[in-house]
């Protein structure tokens, strides 16, 4: 089942058990790492190195794993792409894009010693014109696979601000936008095992605290030239 509203596309278990299996056999195999906030100017959010990104506990907390494209098997590849394929079209994503980065196995759970559980408060994933990437390339396309059964864990939702009617309703000198009457929550569909969630990465969203269990998703960027 998809469900396409505003700038998010959503599809509900698009990989199976058995795919996601593989993409855990392929995490377990790799080091655990405290997620990281990027710097600003060239540096990209989810920094890949310590040289772009740092720990800032009040804007995420998170553990996670890097996995390169050769270790996950091509069917995951080739899936991927029948994805972005379908969620371009549905949304008129008619971009020019060339690969995805390397993929960011994330976990978030909650913290019983801490006064909140795990989270990514409100950002975007890319840098707008600013790049870091080879061919001044940028981050252009976002996605979310989720891993975890949902009685796995509470909390944890992901949520987006609609850009359109924020602006059209700002007034000349106003200073304030109340963010809860532009935040969506992705359905409950969306934390089926498997499903997808794809967006343009200047997109505002973010984690909310897992209340109870542990969250696991894959998360990628999808890179392409300057937009014109």
């Amino acid at each position: 089942m998809q469900y396409v509203k505003g700038s998010v596309w959503i599809a509900e278990g698009f990989f199976t058990e058995s795919e996601v299996k593989e993409i855990y056999a392929v995490a377990n195999k790799q080091e655990w790492e405290t997620g990281a906030v990027g710097l600003g100017g060239k540096a990209d959010p989810d920094a890949e190195t310590g040289e772009t990104g740092r720990v800032l506990d009040n804007i995420r907390q998170s553990q996670i794993k890097w996995l390169e494209h050769h270790h996950l098997p091509q069917e995951f590849h080739n899936k991927l792409a029948v994805a972005v394929k379908y969620a371009a079209a549905d949304k008129d994503w008619n971009w020019d894009f060339s690969n995805f980065e390397n993929f960011q196995f994330t976990n978030y759970r909650h913290k019983p010693d801490r006064q909140r559980g795990d989270f990514y408060t409100w950002h975007t994933d890319s840098s707008g014109t600013n790049s870091s990437y080879p061919n001044n390339h940028i981050r252009k396309l976002s996605c979310t696979i989720q891993l975890s059964h949902p009685d796995e864990y509470e909390g944890g939702n992901f949520q987006w601000i609609e850009p359109t009617p924020v602006f059209d309703r700002l007034l000349p000198n106003h200073k304030h936008v109340e963010v809860d009457m532009f935040t969506h929550t992705a359905p409950f569909s969306a934390k089926t095992r498997g499903s997808i969630i794809m967006f343009p990465s200047e997109l505002q969203h973010q984690v909310t605290s897992v209340i109870a269990g542990s969250r696991n998703s894959l998360v990628g960027w999808l890179l392409g030239p300057q937009f014109r």
